[in-house]
């Protein structure tokens, strides 16, 4: 069994160790295949892979935008299982042995997810209340629900590899392509139900250059226009999405417990 990562970096020299460190120090029962697009880093990041070069496939390019780069990473992947994860983030330790588990217990699964945390700049973890109410709701998961509301913490979603192949390529054209992941799951969603892993899979980092952190609310606003392609079978879905949009818009802009 392989696992494939796929990661697309642009100026992450103060994170992205850590986040490829979390990925080549998994302790599991597969090979594990990691693929960098960089963007074309000025600040030291192009260091950090070529430490790593011995263990990472990478390259140094430009691109539209993270999705493009993503597309491009994946391209190239070949595992069974796959997944992706941002130049700031970390896997927690035993991540994919518990993903490689899932899988074996589920061979007919297309995707899992599990729980995840949230951290600041400094690693230590934040909003446990917001991640709290998201777990919840993965407990609960349908695809009515999905519509209503992004469940997911993009770097606890690993893919059967033939499944994401299916419905790649990533959106890198549309306005709303900041919310590719989004996007994703929804279409994932129409092709089955995703396994869920009621254990932390990943720390998802919060900070203000994220696109998370920078543009909250033009994100939340991409949601919403990849759910209103639902609208057709979820019309009541797609209006509570919106009424989830200006709650989460409002409790980002103040909640930090």
């Amino acid at each position: 069994m392989k696992i494939s990562v796929a990661m697309s970096s642009l100026n992450c020299a103060k994170y992205i160790e850590q986040s490829i460190l979390s990925v080549l120090n998994q302790k599991v029962m597969a090979d594990i295949q990691f693929v960098i697009m960089d963007g074309g880093s000025t600040d030291g990041t192009i260091d950090i892979l070529k430490k790593y070069e011995s263990r990472i496939t990478w390259r140094s390019e430009k691109d539209k935008c993270p999705s493009d780069a993503l597309n491009k990473a994946f391209a190239l992947c070949d595992g069974d299982i796959m997944a992706w994860i941002n130049a700031d983030d970390v896997y927690e330790d035993g991540a994919f042995e518990l993903v490689r588990k899932a899988f074996d217990l589920h061979p007919d699964g297309l995707w899992v997810a599990g729980y995840y945390r949230m951290i600041d700049g400094g690693g230590r973890e934040i909003r446990r209340l917001h991640a709290m109410y998201k777990h919840f709701l993965m407990r609960h998961y349908s695809y009515p629900l999905l519509v209503a509301e992004n469940v997911f913490a993009q770097p606890s979603v690993f893919f059967c590899g033939k499944a994401l192949r299916q419905v790649l390529p990533l959106d890198s054209e549309s306005p709303n392509r900041i919310a590719f992941d989004y996007e994703l799951w929804l279409k994932l969603g129409r092709l089955g139900v995703p396994v869920i892993i009621p254990e932390v899979l990943s720390s998802f980092r919060y900070i203000p250059e994220s696109i998370t952190g920078s543009r909250t609310g033009a994100l939340f606003k991409a949601e919403l226009n990849y759910a209103r392609k639902e609208f057709g079978n979820y019309p009541i879905s797609v209006a509570v999405h919106h009424l989830n949009w200006l709650k989460i818009r409002l409790f980002y802009s103040w909640w930090r417990w």
